[in-house]
């Protein structure tokens, strides 16, 4: 009836109920690991070739006993810490982490399961900025708090690595764009411009979808996330809704399923839904042909708009596409496919809903007050 356990450096190295042993022995995949001798001494077929390099693990030894395991052999889990050499751009250091950032720009360097790109290509204001916007702390409803974002997960390394790049981001709402050489890595916050476009840097006229179609809105967001309190399966977090947007709606609810797979905390799940169902609300895109006066915009930021006719006034917008263009008259450009945004999307209040439209259409009067 009582449990004994072991542990070394503060590994855990064996556990025991009375006199039923539970042997345990980790490896953690090290270049330079040499085969354990316990198991080569417990498995025949275990030589000290098998040094299981660049591979982690757990050898479990259980000793038969009825009292003990009357159901039979147990199912054996571990909760793995993870990398500890993952590169943070701020300090210059390495060490464990579960900053969102830091492990996306990890992947994209491991030459093994990544992209193998060198820290030279990675944009140290982007990252820098990315990772402390997801270190921010929140508040939750019991005045505790929380980073802003984290990443704890596992990846399929013979998954696309667009498909796992995709995944890692899912957990901190990011982005990551490749542009002139160099990747930049964004967190899902708000990105205060620092550009202006205006009529004169355009070439061309400009056109604008007012509203998205009604299959790419929502009012409300559900989805799953890998809690920590369901020994991180899979687990529904509570809904994100908002009654103004249903109104707006005729009543009727339109929800979007979403899935966190590297995200364990249910508030922060219910963040991000907010965020995603904000962002389907600002309904306004622009294609918007530049001169090259827009050259210095990257795809993933933001900018802000001047326009007289629209009466948009350093009105926000995100960039979510940018190309270099020639026109008929063989003259250089920059197309650029913008989306409406604004701080608020990003804000979490308790889970107050939101009341107003965060990034108003126009500043012009309404045709209807007189």
């Amino acid at each position: 009836d009582t449990l004994t356990v072991t542990s070394v450096n503060g590994r855990v190295q064996s556990y025991a109920y009375d006199d039923v042993p539970v042997i345990t022995r980790t490896f953690l995949g090290t270049s330079d690991q040499t085969a354990h001798a316990d198991i080569v001494s417990n498995i025949p077929e275990w030589t000290t070739d098998h040094r299981l390099r660049g591979i982690a693990g757990v050898y479990v030894r259980l000793r038969y006993e009825f009292e003990a395991f009357p159901n039979g052999i147990p199912n054996v889990t571990a909760l793995v810490e993870g990398k500890n050499d993952i590169y943070d751009f701020r300090t210059s250091t390495s060490s464990y982490t579960s900053n969102a950032a830091l492990i996306v720009a990890d992947y994209l360097m491991n030459d093994k399961f990544g992209l193998g790109v060198t820290q030279a290509d990675i944009d140290t204001t982007t990252i820098n900025a990315a990772a402390n916007e997801c270190d921010e702390d929140v508040v939750l409803d019991d005045a505790s708090t929380e980073n802003r974002y984290e990443c704890h997960g596992v990846i399929d390394t013979g998954a696309n690595p667009k498909d796992n790049l995709e995944g890692l981001l899912s957990s901190m709402m990011g982005t990551a764009v490749y542009s002139g050489g160099v990747w930049y890595i964004r967190a899902g916050a708000y990105e205060t411009p620092s550009i202006t476009l205006d009529e004169s840097d355009l070439r061309d006229n400009i056109q604008v979808q007012t509203r998205l179609p009604r299959t790419e809105l929502c009012n409300g967001v559900r989805g799953t996330y890998y809690g920590v309190g369901n020994n991180y399966m899979e687990s529904d977090f509570p809904a994100v809704t908002n009654a103004t947007y249903l109104t707006e709606d005729d009543s009727e609810r339109i929800w979007k399923n979403v899935e966190f797979p590297f995200t364990t905390s249910p508030s922060m799940a219910q963040r991000m839904a907010k965020i995603i169902l904000e962002e389907s609300r600002q309904g306004i895109v622009v294609k918007y042909p530049c001169k090259l006066t827009a050259l210095e915009t990257i795809a993933g930021g933001t900018v802000l708009i001047d326009n007289t006719r629209f009466d948009w006034t350093a009105k926000p917008f995100r960039i979510t596409d940018w190309s270099f263009a020639i026109d008929d008259e063989h003259a250089l450009g920059v197309d650029l496919i913008l989306r409406e945004t604004a701080s608020g999307i990003y804000d979490w209040n308790d889970g107050e809903e939101t009341v107003v439209d965060l990034a108003p259409n126009t500043n012009l009067p309404s045709p209807w007050y007189c």
